[in-house]
Protein backbone atom coordinates (compact mmCIF):
# COMPACT_ATOMS: atom_id res chain seq x y z
CA UNK A 1 0.00 0.00 0.00
CA UNK A 2 1.31 3.41 -1.03
CA UNK A 3 1.67 6.12 1.28
CA UNK A 4 -0.73 8.51 0.66
CA UNK A 5 -3.33 5.72 0.22
CA UNK A 6 -2.00 4.80 4.50
CA UNK A 7 -2.92 8.58 5.11
CA UNK A 8 -6.10 8.18 3.81
CA UNK A 9 -6.69 4.94 5.80
CA UNK A 10 -5.65 7.02 9.06
CA UNK A 11 -7.59 10.50 8.35
CA UNK A 12 -11.04 8.90 9.11
CA UNK A 13 -9.70 7.47 12.58
CA UNK A 14 -8.77 10.97 12.92
CA UNK A 15 -11.33 13.21 12.62
CA UNK A 16 -14.31 11.82 10.76
CA UNK A 17 -16.06 15.45 9.59
CA UNK A 18 -12.57 16.77 8.38
CA UNK A 19 -12.17 13.37 6.83
CA UNK A 20 -15.02 13.55 4.79
CA UNK A 21 -14.75 17.37 3.94
CA UNK A 22 -11.22 16.80 2.43
CA UNK A 23 -12.27 13.97 0.31
CA UNK A 24 -14.46 17.02 -1.30
CA UNK A 25 -11.62 18.66 -2.11
CA UNK A 26 -10.11 19.02 -5.88
CA UNK A 27 -7.25 16.78 -6.60
CA UNK A 28 -4.12 17.41 -5.96
CA UNK A 29 -5.31 19.95 -3.18
CA UNK A 30 -7.07 17.27 -1.45
CA UNK A 31 -4.26 15.51 -1.08
CA UNK A 32 -1.53 18.39 -0.13
CA UNK A 33 -4.86 19.39 2.87
CA UNK A 34 -4.78 16.28 4.40
CA UNK A 35 -0.54 15.40 4.36
CA UNK A 36 -1.46 19.28 6.21
CA UNK A 37 -4.07 18.16 8.80
CA UNK A 38 -2.47 15.05 9.70
CA UNK A 39 0.50 16.75 10.80
CA UNK A 40 -1.43 19.50 12.53
CA UNK A 41 -2.95 16.25 14.47
CA UNK A 42 0.35 14.57 15.38
CA UNK A 43 1.28 18.26 16.69
CA UNK A 44 -1.88 18.81 18.40
CA UNK A 45 -1.70 15.36 20.19
CA UNK A 46 1.80 16.37 21.45
CA UNK A 47 0.69 19.70 22.75
CA UNK A 48 -2.81 17.73 24.55
CA UNK A 49 -0.82 15.21 26.26
CA UNK A 50 -0.07 15.16 29.64
CA UNK A 51 3.61 14.99 29.27
CA UNK A 52 6.20 17.38 31.02
CA UNK A 53 7.68 20.47 28.84
CA UNK A 54 10.78 19.28 28.61
CA UNK A 55 9.84 15.95 27.13
CA UNK A 56 7.00 17.57 24.35
CA UNK A 57 10.11 19.47 23.28
CA UNK A 58 11.72 16.07 22.78
CA UNK A 59 8.71 14.85 21.09
CA UNK A 60 8.28 18.04 18.85
CA UNK A 61 12.45 18.03 17.74
CA UNK A 62 11.61 13.98 17.03
CA UNK A 63 8.79 15.24 14.72
CA UNK A 64 11.25 18.12 13.42
CA UNK A 65 13.67 15.18 12.49
CA UNK A 66 11.18 13.07 11.09
CA UNK A 67 9.77 15.75 9.23
CA UNK A 68 12.86 16.92 7.60
CA UNK A 69 14.56 13.66 6.56
CA UNK A 70 15.37 12.86 3.28
CA UNK A 71 15.27 9.24 4.06
CA UNK A 72 12.23 7.49 2.29
CA UNK A 73 12.66 5.05 5.60
CA UNK A 74 13.09 7.22 8.56
CA UNK A 75 16.25 5.66 9.40
CA UNK A 76 16.66 7.81 12.36
CA UNK A 77 16.98 7.86 15.59
CA UNK A 78 14.51 9.52 17.61
CA UNK A 79 15.01 10.59 21.52
CA UNK A 80 11.27 10.09 22.66
CA UNK A 81 10.17 7.09 24.64
CA UNK A 82 8.85 4.07 22.35
CA UNK A 83 5.67 3.28 23.66
CA UNK A 84 4.80 7.32 22.99
CA UNK A 85 5.81 7.97 20.10
CA UNK A 86 5.38 4.10 17.58
CA UNK A 87 2.45 4.93 16.25
CA UNK A 88 3.07 8.56 16.11
CA UNK A 89 6.54 7.30 14.56
CA UNK A 90 4.63 5.15 12.31
CA UNK A 91 2.21 7.85 11.14
CA UNK A 92 4.80 10.48 10.25
CA UNK A 93 6.63 8.01 8.16
CA UNK A 94 3.75 7.63 5.60
CA UNK A 95 2.82 11.23 6.38
CA UNK A 96 6.87 12.64 5.38
CA UNK A 97 6.86 9.70 2.60
CA UNK A 98 3.92 11.36 0.99
CA UNK A 99 5.45 15.20 1.77
CA UNK A 100 8.57 13.78 0.02
CA UNK A 101 6.76 12.74 -3.56
CA UNK A 102 4.84 16.83 -3.47
CA UNK A 103 6.08 19.33 -5.72
CA UNK A 104 8.55 21.48 -4.81
CA UNK A 105 6.46 23.96 -4.41
CA UNK A 106 3.54 22.25 -2.37
CA UNK A 107 6.06 20.35 -0.19
CA UNK A 108 7.59 24.01 0.46
CA UNK A 109 3.86 25.54 1.36
CA UNK A 110 3.05 22.74 3.88
CA UNK A 111 6.54 21.91 5.44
Amino acid sequence: MNELKLCWNILPDVSRSFSLCIKLLPKPLDEEVMISYLIFRVIDTIEDSSAKLEYKKVLFDDLIEVLSSKDYNNNITLKSKKNLMKKLKDINRNINRAVLNLPQKKKHQIV
